[in-house]
């Protein structure tokens, strides 16, 4: 019962629509089965749930492998599965929009992820309010619906609109009561002015030429509040500070449209963004400059894969807090990590094509040592680093790969090309077995390889003290 590299293929490959949430819940379930005390006689309830899980997953029945994992999650979590804990974990609620003004009209739809396979047996009233985000202050009341066919939300989902009230701008919740069953929210910003300001934004930018050099990166910013207002960020809206990121695009715009470079003299911490060739959006990532930067020199480049849910900032914010950046700084690299596409991607496809225009754009604006790009990764990053560098093995000095695994075929590629694998011996996430095999793979294909197995290491704690010793590995290796 422990993560595979099969497993996430699997459900990657399954329906690239849904795999971030259906992946995430797979990898949580699996996990806390692997760390779980429950007596025998009550994980053999467990496990018959996961396995249902994994064959609907399979044939591409979305719904009903989220049930099933959710199912073997309230077990785990010593919950009773009711038909109302079923029907409450599988609702869903949609606003028609997430960035709101004061006075407007807000269409909400309720469905269900999944049917029930119990009957409700009731058809509760609904009660629908703003709650600040933050938890203080007192909720608005907006509308109340009475008798909702909460059975059917399945099959037919229920719509009604509600009015938003003159409140102040700020972060806020739209939080609906079934009477007797449960509640569901989701995040909402208001905002005067803010989506006006948007679109004289993105007719300034329509007035630049294409080919002007650092325009996607204005034009990231622009599309991620565009994508804020469509929940395309879900529950990592509420800590978004939209006007501070058009306040950045239009101070981008002002010096592009004057013939400047934004991020000239700019150095640390920096967030781009490229236009990808896949689709034509505008994908972000984040970079990293030392201060010493000088483009009379050239400079080592790291390109760092996150893992399962995270995005172009988790490596940067979620890992000792930027514990990563302080070594760059030390050993003067950069670094930059792309988006991936997905939560969810498995770096394969346009995900790859991410990682490879991320490292096009960064070396087209800036000096980097061809023979000092190193592909590193944590979890999903580490099956990526293994899997992009495979597919090119002619980029890269030297690899990372952490707690991760991979096709252990895929050896013969990397012959050439030097490892730093880290494992913990404790993952309950990714099994051990996983990097073992590639090692193993890859010394017997003739690779130089170094090795660490971490006594009693977990899937996450293992990463951070192992960044110096990662980058004194990179230092020692040079693209021949």
């Amino acid at each position: 019962m422990r993560f595979s590299c099969w497993a996430l293929l699997l459900v990657s490959a399954a329906f690239a629509q849904d795999a971030g949430e259906v992946l995430s819940t797979m990898v949580h379930a699996t996990t806390m089965r692997n760390i779980s005390k429950m007596p025998k006689e009550k994980l053999a309830l467990v496990d018959p749930l996961l396995a249902a899980a994994r064959k609907a997953t399979q044939a591409g029945h979305n719904g009903e492998a989220l049930k099933q994992y959710d199912h073997a999650l309230a077990l785990l979590e010593g919950k009773t599965w009711t038909a109302e804990h079923a029907w409450t974990h599988g609702l869903t609620m949609k606003p028609g929009h997430h960035v709101l003004k004061q006075g407007e009209r807000l269409a909400l739809s309720f469905g269900e992820i999944w049917e029930a396979d119990e009957p409700l047996g009731k058809r509760p009233s609904l009660e629908v309010s703003l709650v600040p985000a933050a938890g203080k202050g007192s909720p608005e009341f907006l509308k109340t619906v009475g008798q909702v066919d909460a059975a059917g939300l399945a099959k037919q989902p229920f719509k009604t609109e509600v009015t938003i009230p003159d409140v102040a701008d700020g972060n806020y919740r739209i939080l609906a009561v079934f009477e007797g069953l449960g509640e569901k929210s989701v995040p909402v910003k208001i905002s005067r002015g803010l989506m006006a300001r948007l679109e004289a934004d993105k007719a300034r930018a329509a007035k630049l030429p294409v080919t002007t050099a650092e325009l996607p990166s204005a034009m990231g910013l622009i599309a991620k509040v565009e994508g804020a207002n469509r929940g395309h960020d879900g529950e990592k809206l509420a800590p978004m500070d939209l006007d501070a990121d058009l306040h950045q695009a239009e101070q981008m715009l002002s010096a592009l449209e004057k013939g400047k470079n934004p991020y000239a003299d700019h150095f640390g911490d920096l967030q781009k963004s490229y236009k990808s060739k896949v689709d034509g959006s505008y994908q972000p990532y984040r970079l990293y400059v030392p201060t010493d930067y000088n483009p009379s020199s050239t400079y080592p480049l790291l390109v760092l894969l996150h893992g399962i849910g995270g995005n172009e900032n988790t490596m940067f914010d979620g890992y000792g807090n930027g514990a990563v950046l302080k070594v760059a700084e030390h050993h003067s690299y950069l670094v930059v990590c792309p988006k991936g596409r997905e939560p969810a991607s498995m770096y394969r496809g346009s995900a790859e094509q991410d990682v490879l225009d991320v490292l096009a754009d960064v070396r087209r604006a800036y000096k980097v040592n061809p023979k000092r790009v190193y592909l590193a990764g944590h979890s999903m990053g580490a099956f990526g680093t293994w899997s992009v560098a495979a597919d090119h093995p002619d980029l890269f000095a030297a690899l990372g790969p952490i707690s991760g695994g991979g096709d252990v075929g895929i050896a013969p590629k990397l012959k050439d090309i030097p490892q730093f694998v880290v494992h913990g011996d404790a993952d309950p996430t990714v099994n051990v077995s996983q990097s073992r095999l590639m090692v193993e793979a890859m010394k017997k294909a003739g690779a130089e390889v170094k090795y660490t197995e971490v006594p009693g290491g977990n899937h996450v704690a293992v990463v951070v003290p192992e960044f110096e010793r990662m980058f004194e590995f990179f230092d020692k290796h040079i693209k021949q």
